[in-house]
């Protein structure tokens, strides 16, 4: 029994790894999207992050002069 499920298993590890190829293929365009949009959203936080510390240091600036 243990021969049999051995190789099976090695039967289905060489049908995946035959098919790996076409299918990492097949995604290429999707991931060079997909990065494009995580560049976008990256620069979009380090932005969001930014403006939040500004405002916080101008509010504490604007506080200090008011006291």
């Amino acid at each position: 029994m243990k021969k049999t499920i051995y190789g099976s298993m090695l039967a289905a590890a060489g049908v995946i790894a035959s098919s790996a190829p076409a299918f990492a293929a097949d995604y290429t365009a999707q991931i060079a999207a997909v990065q494009a949009t995580a560049e976008t959203n990256t620069g979009a936080v380090a932005g969001a992050v930014i403006a939040v510390a500004a405002i916080a240091f101008g509010l504490g600036i604007l506080v200090r002069w008011l006291k």
